[in-house]
């Protein structure tokens, strides 16, 4: 299977992690990927932020909502 994305942010800081809503926003297909969760992450210390995950999978619903 392949997949296509208009933009890989590799760190899930809390930079790449609004770099990621904010492209979804405009309907980019985006990938967000922390290489080494657990130690360098926010998300992976534990400070998941469910408001931010949760806008990133609405804004990728209707992305492909809209492409069907």
């Amino acid at each position: 299977m392949t997949v296509d994305y208009d933009l890989i942010i590799i760190g899930s800081t809390p930079a790449g992690v609004y770099a990621a809503v904010a492209a979804a926003g405009l309907k980019a297909r985006v990938a967000l990927v922390d290489p080494q969760p657990g130690q360098t992450s926010w998300l992976g210390q534990g400070a998941i932020y469910t408001r931010v995950l949760s806008e990133i999978g609405r804004k990728l619903e209707q992305r492909h909502a809209s492409a069907q």
